[in-house]
């Protein structure tokens, strides 16, 4: 069985080109790659393709194994610290590089710009999620200031009914009553400040 290359459109025989170690080693790797980001990684491979010939397996191999790790931690290095990157951001990645592909020297040499547009997305994602949890925590009181607050409006709850039972049946026990949940209000308050 003969298989044409997209790229050449040379014929060879699928045998031949299984029967490369490199070619079976790439062919492995690419079993490990999420469905979604086959398409786009052989896409931007072949960025890295010389301009009077093919791109070797060995090549490829190695290009591959520089990028799996990295997709399967959904993580990378760069600028001199770790990101978290998310299959979306590796597809946006991508999909950027090889749409801007006419915009830089081809072949590419390396890895380099393909991780700086990852870091600027996972950059974006953190600073998206640091922004999301500052504002949950400025709307919502902790558990202490929620404690607090609770505790006075079960204090002002008992000082009103307190006061309503003193109206109507005026009493030293309900005065002194009313005078210690006074008190308990006003160092409450005071604490606030």
């Amino acid at each position: 069985m003969d298989i044409t290359c997209p790229n050449c459109a040379i014929k060879f025989p699928l045998i031949a080109g299984m029967n490369d170690s490199d070619a079976r080693r790439v062919a492995a790797l690419l079993g490990e790659l999420p469905p979604k980001l086959t398409p786009l990684l052989l896409e931007y491979l072949s960025l890295f393709k010389p301009p009077k010939a093919g791109l070797t397996w060995r090549r490829t191999h190695t290009l591959l194994s520089e990028l799996l790790p990295a997709i399967k931690s959904g993580q990378i290095s760069c600028r001199g610290r770790p990101w978290a990157v998310l299959q979306t951001h590796w597809q946006q990645a991508l999909q950027d590089v090889i749409d801007r592909r006419h915009t830089f020297t081809l072949p590419l040499k390396s890895h380099g710009y393909l991780l700086d547009v990852l870091s600027g997305l996972a950059d974006k994602a953190e600073a998206e999620a640091e922004r999301q949890r500052e504002a949950q925590r400025r709307h919502r009181p902790t558990s202490q200031q929620g404690a607090h607050n609770a505790h006075i409006q079960a204090l002002n709850a008992d000082l009103r009914h307190f006061t309503q039972l003193y109206d109507m049946a005026p009493t030293e026990a309900l005065k002194r009553q009313i005078e210690r949940l006074n008190e308990q209000l006003d160092i409450r308050t005071n604490d606030d400040d």
